[in-house]
Order: C-alpha cells, then structure tokens, then sequence
C-alpha cells in the first residue's frame, strides 16, 4: 500500500526542515532517487500545515525539531505535533494517509506514537539525520511501498 492519497500519479513530497544545509542535502538525494517527483519544503509548522492543504502531497519528510512559525526557536514537540496530527488524520478532511518519513537527531519522541504509527494506513520510517544520504533514501522507500521501519530505539 502506499498511502491512500495515490502517490501513483504525480508523485508530491513535501519536506519539513528548518535547517538550510538539510534541506540542500535531502531535497536533491530525493530528487535523485524520485525523479519525476515534485517537491516542496517548509521550515515551520505553520508552513507545512499550508503548504499539506494546497498540496496534499504523498510523502513528508518531517524532522521532529522545527519552530512553529518564522518568528520562534524549534522545538521537538511541535515536529512531534506536526506527525501526530497527520498519523491521526486531523490536517486533512477525507481520506489522506501520506507515507511520513521522520528525519531527526533525536527520533525518541516518537516512542510516544508507537501505537498511532502501528496502526497508520500510509507507509512510515524514522531514521537518524546522521545517516548517510543514500541509507536515507532506503528507508524512505520503505515508507513509499506502505511499509513501517522503525529503529529498535523507538520499537
């Protein structure tokens, strides 16, 4: 399965990222390994809640530790917010179930979603920024084929 939203057709990857140097390095790994994909970013919650209800894309990257808006410090409870809300389908009206991949130094948090993530529809991984750009996109994949991956940490 591969998220109910249909990434079969035009694929639309949104990733969610506050830092600069991450985006630069995601976005083109992404583009390399998708390359029909389109793909936007956003650097905050409030951001990323816009762009999801102009775009609804198909994948997000989402690092837990982002600001709510331009203006605040980042913050690993509103990255947290932000892939609870889209697990539990609240950005979203209908049947919208992205594959979500969490791309974040501390992905721990998420031990507090393990039952939301278990029993979510689309595809989820949760990795390390510190991984290597092409084990990113590994287990990106996974999360495209509607598959789970999740570290042991975080099981």
């Amino acid at each position: 399965m591969t998220g109910l939203n249909g990434c079969g057709n035009g694929q639309k990857f949104l990733v969610v990222d506050d830092h600069e140097a991450v985006l630069q390095g995601t976005v083109p790994a992404l583009k390399k390994a998708y390359p029909d994909a389109e793909i936007h970013t956003a650097k905050d919650y409030a951001a990323a809640t816009k762009t999801v209800e102009e775009f609804r894309p198909c994948l997000m990257v989402v690092d837990l530790s982002i600001p709510g808006s331009t203006d605040e410090t980042a913050s690993p409870d509103v990255g947290l917010k932000l892939v609870e809300q889209i697990l539990k389908g609240q950005l979203l009206p209908g049947k919208w179930a992205p594959n979500v991949a969490v791309l974040s130094t501390d992905i721990n948090p998420l031990v507090r979603l393990k039952t939301i993530i278990k029993a979510y529809e689309g595809g989820f991984a949760a990795m390390d920024k510190a991984l290597p750009l092409q084990e990113m996109i590994y287990y990106i994949s996974f999360a495209m084929r509607g598959s789970v991956y999740l570290p042991q940490s975080v099981k």
